[in-house]
């Protein structure tokens, strides 16, 4: 069995990263354009992904009680410039985080992979994204 709680994690990331328009999952409300598009105001915004993977290791007593957590945390911009700037910003914040999870403790955070910034024309008009990867490792309290 493991004590890795995956909402309660999450929870204190997000919460870690208040500071920004932040999505559980999802575009946030109030991210992206203002009004009309390219006329309007773009609020940039951060999307936090659990993602599959990770490990669980522990003890022959106990050995799924260690966790390490695989995150995706997607910033998206207006153009280039804004979607590193924000990336840039996420990353100060996320890797001195104090994350609080109850009867655990983050022990390490990392980041993993530095997505660059890639454009997505899935949308109209485009947007820029920062598709981050990061790993927090996790022990019991």
């Amino acid at each position: 069995m493991s004590d890795h709680r995956g909402g309660a994690l999450t929870a204190a990331i997000i919460s870690a990263l208040s500071s920004f328009t932040v999505g559980d999952g999802e575009k946030p409300s109030g991210g992206g354009w203002a009004g009309s598009p390219e006329v309007s105001a773009f609020t940039p915004y951060v999307v936090v992904h659990p993602m599959p993977g990770g490990t669980a290791e522990g003890t022959l007593a106990a050995p799924n009680v260690d966790a390490a957590v695989d995150y995706q945390f997607t910033c998206v911009g207006a153009n280039r410039a804004q979607a590193e700037e924000l990336a840039d910003d996420v990353r100060a914040v996320i890797l001195a985080a104090a994350l609080t999870v109850a009867n655990r403790e983050v022990i390490h955070r990392r980041l993993d992979f530095l997505g660059g910034a890639i454009r997505d024309d899935t949308v109209q008009p485009a947007v820029y994204m920062v598709p981050d990867r990061y790993r927090f490792f996790t022990v019991p309290a």
